[in-house]
């Protein structure tokens, strides 16, 4: 497939949406950064393929999505589910959570990351040699 990981083509834009975070964005943001999450690194706007994911951390190929009232519609569902299947079809987990959530239970959301990045890293093989 060749280079899966922050494609050129879409930089520009990766970076506009870095620079024009949603609240909840800036919230989830405030907290996964400078390795405040079980010391995993997390990367804004990283690119998988043609999509651009909110957060993603390459410890544990963990993708993180906020998402507004506006993937509530129908037709945004499905392109949400089809982008998720193309990515996890990376080997990549993806968790998402609604800005509310994000916004009014922001622990509960750290927590629910946590168990996660605990897990992934649970699953991943020892190399005894």
């Amino acid at each position: 497939m060749g280079r899966i990981f922050n494609n050129f083509n879409v930089r520009e834009y990766r970076k506009m949406l870095r620079h024009n975070m949603t609240r909840a964005e800036e919230v989830l943001w405030n907290r996964l950064r400078k390795r405040q999450i079980l010391n995993t690194k997390f990367r804004r706007q990283v690119s998988i393929g043609n999509y651009i994911t909110d957060f993603f951390t390459f410890d544990v190929h963990l993708a993180i999505e906020v998402d507004g009232k506006d993937h509530d519609a129908k037709q945004k569902k499905e392109y949400d589910s089809e982008r998720q299947e193309i990515i996890e079809g990376q080997n990549i987990t993806v968790l998402r959570f609604k800005n509310e959530e994000v916004i009014d239970k922001i622990e509960s959301v750290i927590k629910k990351i946590e168990e996660k990045i605990t897990e992934l890293r649970n699953a991943i093989p020892v190399n005894n040699s």
